[in-house]
């Protein structure tokens, strides 16, 4: 039964005040995150190049961002961001971004960003997407977090469920890349390990994170 507290529906512009919220909440101590812009970036800069982010995102056609609504006090509380299916050729997608880029301006990173670090993380997070996830067959979770005093209430499972129907009814494949913390709702959710992302974080910090590269097959459609 739905729980008349919460609302899921797709994100607009107008989302994206609270969409950063909980961003910035759900990812608080994330070690990446962490090291490469809260500990660095003004929140004002860090607020801004984001909002310009996700406006982009909202633009792009592959791109489908849906958000859970406290209808208390209206905020988007808990989010996630696929990326459907699609055959976009390579010089297509530039084409876009760029034009994106030009009509939505910012910087390439927040000023202040630890810039060698996260070309590092992106680089690694892009090598594995590449190996395993093919954008053409499969649905790719690209993000997925709750705001800390929402957590434990299943919104992540919620968010999840919606896509993975589609996902389901479609026979198509789903990849996502998890944290500790995320792995275990992803495992009763149906996706299994296929490889782990290890990321020495030396000399930016004193530890090597692990995160799990995870896929789901399609699962089969009840009547």
């Amino acid at each position: 039964m739905a729980n008349p507290q919460f609302t899921l529906a797709p994100c607009s512009l107008a989302s994206i005040p609270s969409m950063i919220e909980t961003h910035m909440s759900a990812f608080a101590n994330d070690p990446f995150f962490s090291a490469g812009f809260v500990s660095r970036v003004s929140l004002p800069d860090l607020t801004r190049w984001l909002t310009a982010r996700y406006t982009r995102q909202l633009s792009s056609s592959e791109i489908r961002i849906f958000g859970i609504t406290d209808n208390q006090t209206g905020k988007v509380i808990s989010w996630i961001r696929w990326e459907y299916p699609n055959n976009l050729a390579k010089e297509e997608k530039e084409q876009r971004d760029k034009k994106l880029r030009e009509e939505i301006p910012c910087e390439t990173w927040p000023i202040g960003t630890n810039e060698e670090f996260c070309k590092l993380i992106f680089a690694t997070k892009d090598k594995y997407k590449q190996k395993y996830y093919k954008p053409e067959e499969m649905y790719f979770v690209q993000f997925l977090g709750t705001h800390s005093a929402y957590q434990g209430k299943g919104l992540a499972k919620m968010l999840l469920k919606h896509g993975l129907d589609l996902a389901d009814a479609e026979g198509r494949k789903t990849y996502i890349e998890a944290t500790d913390a995320g792995q275990p709702v992803y495992l009763k959710m149906g996706f299994r390990d296929i490889d782990s992302m290890a990321v020495n974080m030396s000399p930016f910090a004193e530890v090597v994170v692990h995160n799990k590269l995870m896929m789901r097959d399609p699962q089969p459609v009840q009547a």
